[in-house]
Formats: C-alpha cells, structure tokens, sequence
C-alpha cells in the first residue's frame, strides 16, 4: 500500500514536469519570438510492468519564428558552448529525472515527435497531429499495472497552447 502511494506521488511528480515543460515552451515562444518544442525522444513503447521504466523529452528553442530548421536544447547557446543542462529530461534508470516504475507512453503519430509553439503561443503542429483538436501524452504508473490498475495521468495540450493535466485511475 505505501509503496503504491509513493510510486503514485511519483507519476504525478513526472506529469507536473512535463506540464511545467509545456508551459515553459509555450512562455519561450513568447517570449524569444522563436519556435519552441517540446521533444519526444523516448517512449515505453511496451509498459510491460517487469521492465524497467522509459521516457525523455527536451525543450529546444527553434532558429526562426515560422519553419525552424535547427533546435537548440536549454540553455540557449549564446556563447557557442553547448549546454543541455537545462533542457533535458529522462525518467529513465540513472536518468537525471529517475522515476521508478513511472513511464511516458508512446505519444502515437506525431510529426517530428515534438509539441510545437509558435511565437503566438498557439501550436504549429500539423493537423494529422491532433486527435479530437489537442496532442495528448500519458505518463504511466507501472506498478499500478502489477496490481492490476490502469493509473496514469493524460496532459493535453489544444491548438491554442492551453496545457491541461487530467488523472486517470480504472
């Protein structure tokens, strides 16, 4: 019971990064008049309950403000030295962001794999990207699984840029 509680406090720890990440992007497009995104580069593409948990994303700063054809991940390199330490993220084992038995699931057909925001806030994604007019990601708890629950909690973000976090326990 303890340890599902803790691994529970854990999944809705990873989606409120997540959704600070979106929010983050879409306040960077604002503010820089670039392109930004959010970055899928990792999914469990499995959540099988036995292995270990999966997921990563960055936030990048795209090079225009329509059309980006070169992203920069956090910090912005003004000084021509690489840097990612502020926009990376991995849930995964050894991961700077280390979530036991919490996985992001595979975000379906999603051009690039990334969220993107305008400099206007809203998204530049393509339309065969939106189901039902947002993107949704899942972050999942896996050890739920092992007890036979389906817990995970769905962040949507509409055309609009409005980011919205949504718990769900079956």
């Amino acid at each position: 019971m303890f340890r599902s509680r803790i691994t529970s406090y854990r999944m809705f720890h990873v989606a409120r990064m997540m959704h600070s990440d979106l929010t983050t992007a879409r306040a960077l497009a604002l503010d820089t008049n670039r392109e930004v995104r959010v970055h899928f580069v990792e999914a469990d593409l499995a959540l099988d309950p036995a292995d270990a948990q999966h997921g990563a994303w960055d936030i990048q700063v795209g090079n225009r403000g329509s059309g980006s054809t070169e992203w920069d991940t956090l910090p912005v390199d003004r000084d021509g030295v690489v840097d990612v330490s502020q926009g990376e993220r991995s849930i995964e084992e050894g991961g700077a962001h280390d979530a036991d038995d919490i996985s992001l699931a595979d975000w379906g057909p999603l051009a690039d794999d990334a969220v993107v925001f305008t400099p206007r806030g809203w998204l530049g994604n393509r339309s065969s990207d939106f189901v039902d007019g947002v993107i949704a990601v899942e972050i999942v708890n896996k050890r739920a699984m092992v007890d036979g629950l389906n817990e995970r909690v769905r962040l949507t973000v509409a055309r609009s840029g409005f980011v919205r976090m949504e718990p769900i326990r079956e």
